[in-house]
């Protein structure tokens, strides 16, 4: 991600507990948990498709393949 990331997501945010990539891609998680896409109750640091997560997924797959 070094490649991706700019010297503004590595920054500090100003509360001083965390970077800031690291910040928004908790809230990007939670999003995808309240969402039913990720299991809520994975370890620490796994990110785990639910079962409706894999159901979106197929979906997805089958609309892209239907699109050509």
């Amino acid at each position: 991600m070094r490649d991706i990331l700019t010297p503004y997501d590595y920054e500090h945010l100003l509360s001083g507990r965390s970077i800031r990539w690291k910040n928004r891609a908790e809230w990007a998680r939670l999003e995808l948990v309240h969402e039913g896409l990720l299991k809520r109750d994975s370890p620490h640091s796994i990110w785990e498709l639910s079962e409706e997560g894999y159901k979106y997924i197929e979906n997805h797959k089958k609309r892209e393949n239907s699109n050509g």
